[in-house]
């Protein structure tokens, strides 16, 4: 065929085609290691997405009402000196904690009670007592729910505490006498004799030994806490099995085991994990007077802290339940005994804090 002719008949090939055979001549000079490569790339590619740490979700404004502060009475503790004042708290300033979830308190006043968990939570705590088919009774004026059984009573309130009333009292093995004024000591040894006969009905495998308290009534007598909380896996799980999953212990005028009350709040609405500042941080904070309190006392530079801790708060005013500092702060003398006062910094860093009001 002459040059002119194979011109013209190449001239009257329909373009589609021609598109199609330069994409097969380029796709055919693409060079093997290329067409085998491309297919790992994308697997790394992908493999890198999964390995990237997800972006970071704003976080919500949290807001504080200082009314909920404004309890019934001031939160003055009197002692002879601080250190007769204990926390037992896992918690130190060492501690390499950044950050600490934040929850909404779903038992906040005014919210309506969520019988149905009541109930559930009731269910639980009788079967592990041998009670069950008992009838639940509700009492939603007074917020709770109940149960009789036979030597006790059982109710769950509506921030889901469940409380074991013992009908009659119990005595402790070797009619160790369990009173309101033990002494440090001695609660130490009743808490090791509770460990070992209740840990499985507070639903516990490792307890740890809470004695707080120390401070004296007004004719001088000072009295202490027993209480037993789960050791977690991480600093932060024991600090929240602390402050939020505990059994407290309880006795009657005679010295015996009256009441069991086992701690276990709703935490399902988590707001997320917040950054917390220093307790240097917090004590700055303190001095230039940005704190809550409902001990009528200004705080200054030259404020005497006795002690700090680490703690949630979460009483029925609280909106959420947050990771705050509280100091003890000596306000003075109250006879032949101190005062100490509780002021509370917000342990949350504060660009994600707002004042209600």
């Amino acid at each position: 065929m002459k040059k002119e002719t194979l011109c013209d008949a190449i001239g009257m090939i329909d373009d589609h085609f021609l598109i199609e055979a330069e994409a097969f001549r380029t796709k055919a000079r693409r060079p093997r290691w290329v067409r085998l490569i491309m297919p790992l790339a994308a697997v790394f590619c992908l493999l890198l997405l999964t390995l990237l740490p997800p972006a970071d979700e704003p976080r919500m404004m949290l807001q504080i009402d200082p009314a909920a502060f404004e309890g019934s009475g001031a939160e003055i503790l009197l002692a002879k000196d601080a250190e007769e004042l204990r926390s037992e708290s896992p918690w130190h300033p060492d501690m390499a904690i950044d950050t600490l979830p934040v929850y909404r308190n779903t038992a906040y006043a005014g919210n309506d009670m969520n019988i149905a968990e009541m109930k559930q939570v009731l269910r639980e705590g009788a079967a592990r007592l041998g009670l069950d088919g008992l009838t639940i009774h509700e009492e939603p004026d007074s917020g709770r729910v109940y149960i009789h059984g036979e030597g006790m009573e059982l109710e769950v309130d509506a921030d889901l505490t469940l409380t074991i009333f013992f009908e009659p009292a119990i005595s402790l093995p070797d009619d160790l006498p369990f009173t309101y004024t033990a002494s440090y000591e001695e609660c130490l040894h009743i808490a090791n004799i509770l460990k070992t006969h209740y840990a499985k009905l507070i639903g516990m495998d490792d307890p740890q030994t809470m004695i707080s308290g120390g401070d004296r009534f007004i004719d001088g007598s000072q009295h202490y806490q027993i209480a037993l909380y789960e050791k977690g896996s991480t600093d932060s799980d024991t600090l929240l099995n602390q402050q939020f999953r505990s059994a407290s212990f309880h006795c009657d005028d005679e010295g015996k085991l009256w009441i069991i009350r086992i701690h276990a709040p709703d935490l399902s609405q988590h707001c997320g994990d917040y950054p917390i500042i220093s307790v240097q941080e917090a004590e700055a904070l303190l001095k230039e007077g940005t704190y809550l309190s409902n001990v009528p006392y200004d705080i200054g530079e030259e404020a005497q802290i006795a002690k700090v801790d680490l703690v949630y708060r979460h009483g029925q005013f609280d909106r959420y339940f947050m990771p705050y500092y509280r100091f003890l702060i000596d306000i003075g003398k109250d006879g032949d005994m101190r005062q100490y006062g509780a002021f509370y910094v917000p342990a949350v860093a504060s660009e994600y804090i707002e004042t209600a009001g």
